[in-house]
């Protein structure tokens, strides 16, 4: 993990350096509340540059959850008045890549996380994550995303005519990491 892109991602999620995870978290919350697509229906230019946010977002805020889960502690790490890292940080790129192969899946958007309970596992992977889905009653499939502790860290979803490219990529996902 570089320096420059965990102070960009604290950037992308409006906090400080020394914010507890707990604060980012709550942030996070508010900026996926006030960035959801759904909100700009009327408009499908603020639309798509809705989603870009959001997906920016979603992936500011996991890679710090993925470096703080691995570290174990909280972003104290960090020193407030230079920016610099206490101590070298490790990547751990297992759950960022599998979250960016499903990012990367044609026609993948972000799902409300109200559904993940109804998913169920699909892939349990070698790490401890686990690949959930759902589909819902029109037919559109859901994929989750949760750590070794049932939390979800990636929801989203594709309209029918991308389901294949999403079970394609969950076989992928499946061989590599499962």
């Amino acid at each position: 993990m570089s320096k420059a892109r965990f102070l960009n991602c604290l950037k992308i999620l409006e906090v400080k350096p020394g914010t507890s995870l707990e604060e980012i978290e709550k942030t996070y919350e508010e900026l996926i509340q006030v960035w959801h697509p759904d909100g700009f229906t009327n408009n499908q230019k603020l639309r798509e540059r809705a989603n870009k946010k959001i997906k920016e977002i979603h992936q500011a805020y996991d890679y710090i959850c993925q470096y703080c889960e691995e570290q174990k502690f909280d972003l104290d790490y960090i020193d407030e008045s230079d920016g610099d890292f206490k101590k070298e940080p490790k990547l751990v790129d297992e759950q960022y890549e599998i979250i960016q192969l499903l990012q990367d899946v044609s026609g993948m958007t972000y799902a409300h996380p109200r559904d993940f309970p109804k998913a169920r596992v699909f892939i349990t992977c070698k790490s401890g994550l686990d690949i959930r889905i759902w589909k819902n009653s029109l037919g559109v499939d859901h994929v989750f995303v949760a750590d070794k502790h049932g939390q979800m860290i990636f929801s989203g979803f594709v309209g029918w005519i991308h389901s294949n490219d999403l079970f394609a990529r969950l076989s992928e996902i499946q061989r590599r990491f499962g």
